[in-house]
């Protein structure tokens, strides 16, 4: 329950580190796209077209929301999962979530990005292979710029 006295706004909705950090993450994200003449298109129907904030149902059968969905002109609609730790944390605990919940995402080709130094290189050596072993879906783990090569 959100309490207000009388005379004054209610305050702001206060966003974690990791919010804003990811926020910034897709923020460069979205400038690669544009630097390389993605435009942005809810329909999707025309190659270097993307779609930002796009719904799809977690692991957990939840609605949860990607920051991007492109229309690749190789690989076609790819759903892009972007996250970020800059500082040592708990990310790499999420790692199998993240690749469940990109199994289960409707597009055939997902990018389940990393960015930052917070994660253990182990793990996110772990989640490439496991997401290689995938025979159905196409979904690859990339850090930053390996992204801006696939582009």
């Amino acid at each position: 329950m959100q309490y207000t006295f009388d005379g004054f706004e209610t305050p702001p909705e206060l966003t974690t580190e990791e919010e804003k950090s990811n926020q910034q993450l897709q923020k460069r994200m979205r400038d690669i796209l544009e630097e390389f003449q993605y435009v942005e298109d809810n329909h999707l129907s025309n190659h270097k077209t993307f779609k930002s904030r796009v719904p799809y149902e977690d692991l957990y059968g939840l609605k949860a929301i990607s920051a991007f969905v492109i229309n690749h002109p190789v690989d076609g609609l790819t759903r892009i999962e972007p996250h970020q730790q800059q500082v040592s944390g708990s990310v790499d605990r999420k790692f199998p979530f993240f690749l469940q919940s990109a199994y289960k995402a409707p597009e055939p080709n997902v990018i389940i990005l990393i960015e930052g130094q917070g994660h253990k290189k182990a793990a996110f050596e772990w989640l490439k292979s496991e997401s290689a072993k995938y025979t159905t879906k196409n979904i690859k783990c990339y850090d930053l710029a390996e992204f801006a090569l696939w582009l």
